[in-house]
């Protein structure tokens, strides 16, 4: 009976496990991480309302777009770790790179925020659609060779 249901996890479904376990995991590691991240965000935007501030008539920011960071991070990360035969290696670059650039992005449309305040709600679209491609996008730039090697495996075993 427990090879019965030790079989029920191969392939997708077990991809589908994987990807579910450890997204879990690292949701509650950014959860408890995020105000802090927050904090960086306000305190490396500061420098830019406080020069600009004067010259343009800003505003203080009304919203913080790192909520969501734990969508981009925990699905980046979860995906970087379930994509088959990484090198460990290769796992961490991968996600350091992409922290840095979901960081990057954040500064980005904060100072947006800051500078364009009229314009909520494309900003905020442009935002949300961003946040939610670039980590699909990143991690699929990221193990394109490993993708397309385990593609043909599988397609020359069938």
């Amino acid at each position: 009976m427990f090879l019965k249901f030790k079989n029920i996890f191969t392939g997708k479904s077990l991809f589908a496990v994987k990807f579910l376990a450890i997204a879990t995991i690292m949701f509650l590691v950014f959860y408890f991480g995020e105000s802090s991240y927050a904090t960086l965000i306000r305190y490396s935007v500061s420098a830019y309302y406080y020069f600009f501030k004067p010259i343009f008539g800003l505003q203080p920011p009304q919203h913080l777009y790192s909520n969501l960071l734990i969508l981009q991070a925990v699905s980046f990360f979860a995906l970087i770790v379930v994509t088959p035969e990484t090198p460990l290696k290769r796992r961490v670059k991968f996600f350091a790179i992409g922290m840095i650039i979901f960081f990057i992005t954040d500064l980005f449309f904060t100072a947006l925020e800051i500078s364009f305040q009229d314009s909520y709600v494309w900003i905020f679209l442009v935002t949300d659609f961003l946040k939610l491609a670039l980590p699909i996008s990143l991690w699929f730039v990221f193990s394109y060779n490993y993708l397309t090697k385990f593609v043909e495996e599988k397609l020359e075993k069938n």
